[in-house]
């Protein structure tokens, strides 16, 4: 009777060691994404917004752009515009392949826009975090290195031809997260 419990139990280890290896967990988690730095800008001008995703789901970012054309008295060094900003998103849910769905859940900046400050001899004034605008929708979606270029967005596409070159290419082969409401793209480049 002994072996017997003990051919049952050892069927029932390696019969639940199968099943481990078998379920491979392909979800993406926010660790994947902690030192990736994403950035939103045009490629024209002084401004960008950059973005970076902590493993519990937080991020944090700024966004900056710089006039330095706009000086005056007690600013000669010209004037900057900044937004520092953070906020969590939901658990990523897969949506297809190479695809996730993101919510931002809350935004909140540092100061009020427009507040104004002279430092070090510039003039800075509060922003908004561009690029993270969750007025029209709070849904992200971050696609990974192997999605088909064909199944995505055509205007999207051409807001990010400045950081990419798709000629000859089936897939992108860096990160995109894609804020639906506003139609403005952050990238992360390897």
């Amino acid at each position: 009777m002994k072996k017997k419990l003990r051919s049952i139990f050892i069927l029932l280890i390696l019969l639940l060691m199968g099943l481990t290896v078998s379920c491979k967990d392909d979800s993406l988690k926010f660790a994947d994404l902690k030192d990736k730095q994403f950035i939103f800008s045009s490629g024209a001008g002084a401004w960008r917004t950059t973005l970076d995703i902590f493993p519990d789901g937080t991020f944090g970012g700024c966004y900056s752009d710089s006039d330095m054309g706009d000086a005056g008295d007690g600013y000669p060094g010209g004037t900057e515009y900044v937004c520092d900003f953070s906020g969590n998103f939901t658990l990523p849910v897969k949506t297809g392949d190479y695809e996730y769905l993101l919510v931002c859940e809350f935004i909140t900046q540092e100061g009020t826009p427009g507040e104004e400050a002279i430092i070090d001899g510039v003039r800075t004034i509060t922003s908004f975090p561009y690029g993270m605008e969750i007025d029209e929708s709070d849904q992200f979606i971050l696609y990974m290195p192997g999605k088909k270029i064909s199944e995505m967005p055509e205007g999207f596409l051409e807001g990010i031809m400045p950081y990419a070159d798709f000629e000859g290419q089936d897939t992108i082969n860096f990160y995109i997260l894609y804020n639906t409401g506003s139609g403005n793209a952050f990238i992360y480049e390897n």
